[in-house]
């Protein structure tokens, strides 16, 4: 696994060997956004001060907490944009007032461990999203409940 560091750019080399994603680093509290079609899970992730949690993530904690309206209409936009039906989102809330940081989309991220600790029923929203045809449940977008 290649996790996210910080990086001095004065000494990457001209020519990098592989692609590679450069952002600033926005600190907060880490949030998981699993969307399923119109369905949509967030938790906050705590127990680390790494600035990646993902090699730590059995040591953590996966709270369900509630989606701002403006990142649930922008999850759905990019979702209806790149013609995806599934996507796991990362955000970073960098605390009270202020919106949350969009970091990436996984269109084939993982989930188990969110759905484990948070009780959040994602599994059952990827199954009813499978049996449901795709004319049918894509106009609505509705909010996850754990």
């Amino acid at each position: 696994m290649v996790t996210a560091s910080a990086t001095d750019a004065a000494a990457l080399p001209a020519e990098l060997a592989a692609a590679s994603t450069f952002q600033p680093i926005v600190r907060g509290t880490s949030i998981r956004l699993t969307a399923v079609g119109p369905h949509l899970f967030a938790v906050r992730i705590t127990g680390t001060d790494l600035l990646d949690w993902r090699p730590v993530q059995d040591r953590l904690t996966f709270t369900a907490t509630e989606i701002p309206p403006a990142i649930a209409t922008g999850v759905h936009a990019f979702l209806r944009a790149y013609g995806l039906e599934y996507g796991a989102f990362d955000f970073i809330d960098p605390g009270p007032g202020r919106p949350w940081s969009f970091l990436e989309c996984n269109p084939s991220g993982m989930y188990g461990m969110v759905e484990i600790q948070s009780g959040l029923r994602i599994t059952a929203a990827i199954a009813d999203r499978l049996l449901t045809p795709l004319n049918q449940g894509s106009a609505g977008c509705s909010i996850g409940s754990p």
